[in-house]
């Protein structure tokens, strides 16, 4: 079935590290760190921003080629100005996923798989209410027809055997928090999970 082809299918457990909008601190403070202990990063850049430094200061087109050439980060869309799922303009959001990816394109060459992520945390407020889950679903069915293998959003949750790939959980790390912090933040997100799942902690 369609539900089905969604799966992610994995067999093992994986740990993903993204980062969203296109920082410059993406390039001058993550980016050494995951080369020096090869550890494999995606940021979700909203393009516009990119190339027109628009608000804080985000990475350059150049930039994200060395993080790419590297082996170890890959950019990928988070729009091209931030234009959330919202009911009514469906179409303004395509449209800038697609300004975005050619742009994407344009400067970095075309990728393999094709990933995104929703900005805001768009996809967890629009499943809250009927009319904008029907929205986010329009959304998420166009961008499949797109292309778009992998979806992220900013669901508080772990993946699990029913992830589908077209909503992809997050968990959120804030600023300020420690190693000690973060691992115990999976650790509670995990366990909330299953739990609600009704499952074990397998996956």
């Amino acid at each position: 079935t369609h539900a089905e082809g969604l799966g992610l299918g994995l067999g093992k457990k994986y740990l993903c590290i993204t980062m969203d909008d296109g920082y410059f601190s993406n390039y001058d403070l993550a980016y050494p760190l995951f080369k020096k202990y090869r550890v494999p990063a995606s940021v979700f850049a909203v393009t516009d921003y990119v190339t027109n430094r628009i608000g804080i200061q985000k990475f350059t087109w150049n930039q994200a080629a060395t993080m790419e050439k590297s082996g170890y980060m890959k950019v990928y869309s988070h729009t091209a100005d931030h234009q959330p799922v919202v009911a009514g303009e469906e179409e303004a959001f395509l449209d800038s996923m697609r300004r975005s990816e050619e742009t994407l394109t344009e400067n970095l060459g075309t990728k393999h798989v094709k990933a995104m992520a929703y900005p805001n945390g768009r996809y967890t407020e629009a499943v809250q209410t009927t009319e904008c889950d029907s929205v986010q679903t329009q959304a998420q069915q166009l961008l499949d027809e797109d292309g778009y293998v992998l979806q992220f959003t900013v669901e508080n949750s772990v993946i699990t055997r029913k992830t589908k790939r077209d909503a992809i959980p997050r968990i959120t790390i804030e600023s300020g928090m420690s190693g000690e912090d973060v691992v115990r933040k999976i650790e509670l997100t995990a366990e909330n999970t299953f739990a609600a799942e009704g499952e074990g902690n397998e996956t």
